[in-house]
């Protein structure tokens, strides 16, 4: 409904140009958006470029120098019929910052055909755990599959995304293993010119308890970690 994360990313996907979600829910957080619990849907696409998802803004991000996340996408709380992601970016130029996303069918941060992402700046990345359910096989997509979901998935020719100070596989504080089912990220055939971390203090990400860590597949090229 009004105000809600969902009616923020319709509203944003429909109007063009630069455009920027922040929160300000009421009362001491940690606050938990259980996504698809009344609606039964995913969270739509960021569709438009330049679109700015900034869980940094709200009340008490920060404060003493604490920078776990205060906004919390969990997708445990549906039966999912299909193999959802958590947040799909579809539009160049985009944007998400200090978000935790646990629990989803899939994956956590789907990019497709979005280039000069940007996933995490220093002291304010997301913390991405859990994701990629046991059941890979979903009765709304039948004779697909198996799905194994990653943290942070760039598909199908994305290129020059940044993605730095995330914590992807634990919790903030670091102290549970629950890597999402396969790796941490991915960058598919033909993703060029990514970086991952960087040389600046504190843009490094924290990437454990997969599978595979960090998996480039063929055709990409320039990528930096």
């Amino acid at each position: 409904g009004d105000g809600s994360l969902r009616a923020a990313i319709n509203c944003v996907n429909a109007t063009p140009g630069s455009n920027k979600i922040y929160f300000n829910i009421p009362g001491t957080g940690p606050h938990t958006i259980e996504v698809g619990s009344t609606s039964g849907e995913a969270l739509p696409a960021l569709l438009d470029q330049s679109t700015i998802l900034d869980a940094s803004t709200q009340t008490g991000f920060g404060d003493n120098g604490n920078f776990a996340p205060l906004i919390i996408l969990d997708g445990q709380t549906y039966e999912w019929e299909l193999p959802i992601n958590a947040l799909w970016v579809r539009g160049d130029y985009c944007e998400v910052y200090a978000l935790e996303i646990i629990n989803f069918p899939d994956d956590a941060i789907d990019v497709n055909q979005a280039n000069f992402v940007v996933i995490g700046a220093v002291e304010k990345g997301n913390v991405i755990y859990n994701n990629g359910w046991e059941q890979d096989f979903f009765s709304g997509v039948p004779n697909t599959g198996p799905w194994n979901g990653c943290g942070i998935v760039l598909r199908l020719g994305s290129e020059e995304s940044t993605i730095q100070w995330n914590i992807i596989g634990t919790n903030y504080q670091g102290d549970v293993a629950l890597g999402n089912e396969f790796c941490g990220i991915l960058i598919q055939d033909g993703g060029d010119n990514h970086v991952i971390g960087g040389p600046q203090v504190g843009a490094g990400n924290i990437i454990a308890h997969h599978e595979t860590g960090i998996r480039i597949q063929s055709n990409s090229n320039g990528n930096l970690i």
